[in-house]
C-alpha cells in the first residue's frame, strides 16, 4: 500500500507542477493586436464600349388578340402574306389561295346541252 500511495503522491505532484508551469508560461505576455497585411488590389482603367441590354426571365406569354382561321373556300395555299409575330390589321389578306379549283368547277358544273350535273338523274350502276 505504501507503494501505491507513493505513486499517487508523485502523480499529484507532477500534475501540480505541470499546471504551475503552464500558468507561469502564460503570465507576463500581453495580448497585442497585429494588423493584417493590406489586401492586394488590382487597378484597371475604365473602357468605353457599347453594351446590349437584355433580360433573362422565366414566365408565360400570351397574345392580346387571337383569331380562329377558318377557310371560306377550297384550295391550296400559294402564299402566306405575314410573318409569325407580325401585327396585322383587320381586313388585311393573310393567305393567297390557288385559283385552279375555281377555274375547273364551272367547267364541271355544266354538261353538254347546258344541263347542270346536279339536275341529271343518277343511274343505278
Amino acid at each position: 500500500m505504501q507503494f501505491d500511495q507513493l505513486k499517487r503522491r508523485d502523480l499529484i505532484t507532477l500534475l501540480v507542477c505541470a499546471g504551475a508551469l503552464t500558468l507561469l508560461a502564460a503570465c507576463g505576455q500581453e495580448t497585442r493586436f497585429v494588423a493584417p497585411p493590406p489586401p492586394k488590389v488590382i487597378v484597371q482603367l475604365p473602357v468605353q464600349q457599347t453594351v446590349t441590354p437584355y433580360l433573362e426571365a422565366t414566365g408565360n406569354t400570351a397574345s392580346m388578340n387571337t383569331i380562329k382561321g377558318v377557310a371560306r373556300v377550297e384550295g391550296y395555299v400559294q402564299e402566306i402574306k405575314y410573318q409569325d409575330g407580325d401585327a396585322v390589321k383587320k381586313g388585311t389578306p393573310l393567305f393567297v389561295i390557288s385559283m385552279r379549283p375555281f377555274s375547273i368547277k364551272p367547267a364541271l358544273n355544266c354538261l353538254p346541252g347546258g344541263a347542270d350535273y346536279r339536275e341529271t338523274p343518277r343511274t343505278g350502276r
